[in-house]
C-alpha cells in the first residue's frame, strides 16, 4: 500500500507514508488516497499563505492530519505543528537556493559517468487518453501530460515554462476490456496506469508498457464493495 500511494502521488517521504499506513491502516489510507485524488482532479488546495499549490503527498499528510484523532497524529507527527521549533534567539539558516533546471541537467550529465546501482523503474499515469488505437495484440493510448505541477517540494529545480511531454502506453486487450466501458460511460473518469517506461532518444518519444490499468470510478467502487 505504501508503495502504491507514494507512486501514485509522486512522493518521495516513503517513512511518513509507512508511518501514516501503520498507524491508521491499509484501509483508511485507501480512503484517503481517493480523496487526495478526488481534491487533485478538482485543481488541488493551496498552501496556506502562499501562492502556490500542494503537491500531491502534501494534499494526502494535510488530508489525513485533519481528518484523525488527536492521539493519531500525535503518533504520526509527535511534534507540534510536525516540525521542530527554533529556540528563541537563534538564527535562522537560510535555505540554499534551489537549482536551475540548466544546472540541474548538468548535474545529471556529471552524474552518468559514475557507478551506476539497479533499479526498477515504474511510471504512474493518471488521466484520460486523447486517442486510442488498436495494433494487432494490444490498444495504444496517446497520453498528454498536463504540464508540470504547479508546485514542487522545496529545493527541486524549477521545469521550463509550459513543459509537457506526451506518452505513448500499450496496453493489453484483457486489460483494456476492464476499463472501456466505464471510461466511455462516464466522461468524467480517468485512467490509473502502472507501467514500465521507455525513453527513445532516436524518436525522442517516451514509451510505456502498461503493466496495471484501472480507473479511478473503478477502484472507488471497490472499495466501497469491501
Amino acid at each position: 500500500m505504501v508503495e502504491q500511494i507514494a507512486a501514485t502521488l509522486n512522493e518521495p517521504n516513503i517513512d511518513l507514508l509507512r508511518t501514516v499506513v501503520e498507524v491508521i491502516g491499509v484501509e483508511r489510507a485507501q480512503t484517503f488516497l481517493q480523496k487526495t485524488l478526488d481534491i487533485e482532479a478538482e485543481g488541488g488546495l493551496m498552501l496556506a499563505g502562499e501562492n502556490r499549490r500542494r503537491t500531491p503527498g502534501g494534499v494526502f499528510f494535510y488530508t489525513v492530519r485533519k481528518n484523525i484523532p488527536t492521539a493519531e497524529r500525535k503518533q504520526i507527527w509527535p511534534q507540534t505543528g510536525g516540525r521542530q521549533h527554533l529556540q528563541r534567539g537563534q538564527p535562522a539558516t537560510p535555505p540554499p537556493r534551489p537549482l536551475t533546471w540548466e544546472q540541474a541537467q548538468k548535474v545529471a550529465i556529471k552524474l552518468q559517468s559514475a557507478t551506476k546501482g539497479k533499479t526498477t523503474v515504474k511510471v504512474t499515469l493518471i488521466g484520460r487518453p486523447k486517442q486510442v488505437g488498436k495494433a494487432q495484440s494490444c490498444i495504444v493510448c496517446v497520453m498528454e501530460d498536463r504540464g508540470a505541477p504547479a508546485s514542487m517540494p522545496k529545493g527541486l529545480p524549477t521545469p521550463p515554462i509550459n513543459a509537457k511531454q506526451t506518452v505513448t502506453v500499450f496496453i493489453g486487450e484483457k486489460q483494456w476490456r476492464k476499463v472501456e466501458a466505464s471510461l466511455k460511460e462516464n466522461k468524467e473518469d480517468e485512467l490509473i496506469i502502472d507501467g514500465w517506461p521507455y525513453f527513445d532518444p532516436a524518436k525522442q518519444m517516451t514509451l510505456v508498457l502498461a503493466q496495471g490499468v484501472t480507473t479511478k470510478l473503478i477502484q472507488r467502487g471497490r472499495r466501497e464493495e469491501g
